[in-house]
């Protein structure tokens, strides 16, 4: 309904890969506008359906006035990873770069939002409500992406192993769903969710107490653990020497927002959203300059 989000899967890792990632969805809007301009006239020269050549316009101007503002100087707009490659590439400094592109989206989204409410209050004009949630959108998201950026820059080169809970409690995938609940949450098993292995040790899921609440009281004694676990392949895993901001988009994207920290197919760890919470704590902490 607001339009087209860019979905990355981590950030750029230089200005030119940021202005090139950036440039390219204003460029696609111009070109598309240019093509529907072009098929407009061209549909009005050989004489085609004023409601045709009137549909094939709007598209045209639709795509131009798409390409104009997402040109803008201010993020989350491309325009705004623009602004913000041309300032990491001068000042050498991403987090500051991106920073000053934030601030320029807020004060755009702001400005929107207070026109938007204008028009609604002083014009009557309820369709003002339109750019104010866009306004709404711009504030919210420019504001993601400073701390995004912040946050990637206090994690930057600590290693998963630093921040993963060692030797975490597992469970034996020939358990049965009864045996399992029956030593928790008291005895053995504490945790709402655990690493299950094979009985050869290696590692074949995560099974969470979600999950096994889902199991009917009367089934529960004669299924076992991997009937129920969902299966490694599409549980989040990570190396302990990879770098905790390259996990931490796979972690929030995850079901489960944990991964199983495997050393040549070996489980050595767990890491959890709230581990590197604890770890950005102690970060901040550490690293706040003294007022």
């Amino acid at each position: 309904m607001l339009g087209g989000v860019a979905r990355l899967r981590s950030e750029a890792p230089s200005p030119g890969v940021e202005l090139r990632i950036a440039g390219v969805g204003p460029l696609t809007s111009a070109v598309l506008g240019a093509a529907f301009a072009g098929l407009a006239v061209g549909l009005d020269v050989f004489g085609a359906s004023g409601l045709v050549v009137e549909a094939v316009g709007w598209l045209a101007a639709i795509n131009i006035v798409l390409a104009v503002f997402n040109a803008v100087p201010a993020a989350p707009l491309d325009g705004g990873r623009l602004l913000r490659a041309f300032l990491w590439h001068r000042t050498g400094d991403a987090v500051r770069a991106t920073r000053s592109a934030s601030a320029a989206g807020r004060a755009l989204g702001w400005f929107m939002v207070i026109a938007g409410f204008a028009a609604v209050l002083f014009g009557a004009d309820v369709s003002g409500l339109w750019p104010a949630l866009v306004g709404w959108f711009l504030i919210t998201a420019a504001t993601e992406e400073t701390r995004h950026a912040e946050l990637a820059a206090l994690l930057a080169g600590l290693p998963v192993r630093r921040v993963m809970t060692h030797g975490p409690i597992t469970v034996a995938a020939t358990k049965t769903v009864a045996g399992f609940l029956a030593e928790g949450p008291f005895g053995t098993y504490r945790h709402s969710a655990f690493p299950v292995l094979a009985p050869d040790g290696a590692p074949v899921g995560l099974v969470t107490v979600r999950l096994l609440d889902r199991v009917a009281p009367q089934a529960r004694a004669s299924t076992t653990i991997a009937d129920v676990m969902r299966p490694l392949v599409d549980v989040t895993t990570a190396a302990p020497d990879e770098a905790v901001v390259g996990l931490l988009p796979r972690l929030e994207a995850s079901a489960e927002r944990r991964a199983l920290v495997l050393d040549a197919g070996r489980l050595v760890g767990i890491v959890t959203l709230a581990d590197i919470s604890r770890a950005v704590s102690w970060l901040t902490a550490t690293t706040r300059p003294p007022t």
